[in-house]
């Protein structure tokens, strides 16, 4: 849902009490700290007495956010004539956008300004609610070329370093103009360096005073305002001077298509990005026995120590399958039999950890150990308790007195 908000001088505003410089006009249902933040963007300073028709209007498009909440800001501020006190009075009128519906309007928020009948230029009304949703009508305004930037700064290729800098995330950009009644010629001239669909990205102001918005990117400044003086001193911004423009860099798109105004040269929309294609499964390592959990915990240690492990050999090998295939070569030269793990149960799982082949055959070799010596031990003591035995019965046959003939009359 869309909010709007009128600012000026009256007798009295929409809230109770007020009056002087207030909310004669807003939105039914307007959240307050929307109200407030609109408010605070209403400022406007006069080059020429109130009501004489000097003084410019500024355009603008910023980007806010307030409690979580995205918001496109299309506002028109400008000289309302004196108040009904007879001082200098101004009128503010913002519309305020969510960003899921700005996102649906076609023709960017230049196009929305253009709609004269919509934007409030004087308020001579009792305070009132606003209904809801109301939009104003897009209109496509009148550009001829880069014709402005031609007469202004004497070469059209200016307006490519305002396309430029909206081609990716928008940058900030200070122009200082020599009046600014040209700042809503120049800005409609370098937006059609800017794709329709992105030109919600860009926020502008044609004639920046002392508050500007948030996501305000392409401010234009009338020569002789402290504004412009304050932009010739700052060297964050790309700075463009009508008294001292900037060398333009060779061979820039955006540059070239402005002087040949072949505009649908640097209007192609960004590719679309692809759908990453799915890996293939990934194959089940072996289980690792107990035994080679030490050499597992180590290889996953290396692993991170160097990093994802990703890039690739003159073979087209990871590091981590190269490693791999290493231990498995010098396995098979020293058993001279083929490893007992292919390679291929390890091709592309470098999430698996992996498994020192050389301490998986040291650890086998060490628990076979133990079993070669006790099966040794358990047949020295069998021969031992054989021939133990046969001893024994030995001696009790040698012990037994053999009878004799008188010995066996005797017993008769």
């Amino acid at each position: 849902m869309s909010f709007e908000v009128v600012y000026t001088s009256a007798p009295r505003g929409l809230g109770e009490g007020s009056s002087g410089f207030c909310t004669v006009a807003s939105t039914k249902g307007i959240p307050r700290t929307l109200l407030k933040k609109l408010e605070s963007l209403s400022g406007y300073q006069h080059l020429e007495p109130a009501g004489s028709g000097g003084n410019p209007v500024n355009f603008s498009h910023c980007i806010i956010s307030v409690q979580q909440q995205v918001y496109h800001v299309v506002s028109r501020i400008a000289d309302a004539g004196p108040d009904h006190t007879g001082r200098s009075n101004k009128i503010a009128h913002h519309l305020a956008i969510p960003s899921a519906e700005a996102r649906r309007l076609r023709g960017g928020p230049l196009s929305l300004l253009n709609d004269r009948r919509f934007w409030f230029s004087k308020w001579d009304r009792e305070p009132t609610q606003l209904p809801a949703d109301r939009l104003p009508k897009a209109a496509a305004g009148r550009t001829n070329g880069f014709d402005a930037w031609e007469d202004i700064l004497g070469d059209a290729g200016y307006a490519g370093l305002l396309g430029e800098s909206a081609k990716d995330k928008p940058k900030l950009v200070s122009i200082v103009v020599p009046s600014a009644e040209d700042s809503l010629d120049l800005l409609r001239e370098a937006m059609q360096l800017v794709p329709p669909a992105k030109q919600w990205q860009v926020g502008f102001s044609t004639y920046v005073t002392q508050t500007v918005g948030e996501g305000c990117h392409w401010r234009f400044a009338p020569d002789g305002t402290e504004a412009a003086r304050k932009m010739r001193g700052r060297s964050a911004a790309l700075l463009i001077d009508h008294k001292a423009p900037p060398s333009l860099p060779r061979g820039n798109n955006f540059v070239e298509a402005a002087r040949s105004g072949d505009v649908a040269s640097v209007q192609k929309s960004a590719p679309t990005r692809r759908a990453e294609p799915r890996r293939a499964a990934k194959k089940k390592p072996m289980k690792a026995s107990r035994s080679v959990a030490t050499s597992v915990e180590h290889g996953d240690a290396e692993a991170r120590s160097t990093g994802s492990g990703r890039g690739t050999s003159k073979k087209g090998l990871r590091p981590s399958q190269m490693r791999r295939r290493q231990a498995g070569a010098k396995a098979r030269a020293r058993s001279g039999r083929g490893s007992r793990y292919s390679d291929d149960e390890w091709e592309d799982s470098e999430d698996v950890h992996e498994v020192n082949l050389d301490t998986l055959e040291e650890g086998s070799n060490r628990n076979l150990k133990p079993i070669l010596i006790g099966v040794l031990v358990a047949a020295l003591v069998a021969v031992v308790g054989a021939l133990a035995y046969q001893y024994m019965g030995d001696s009790e046959v040698a012990d037994t007195p053999i009878p004799n003939s008188e010995t066996k009359k005797a017993v008769d």
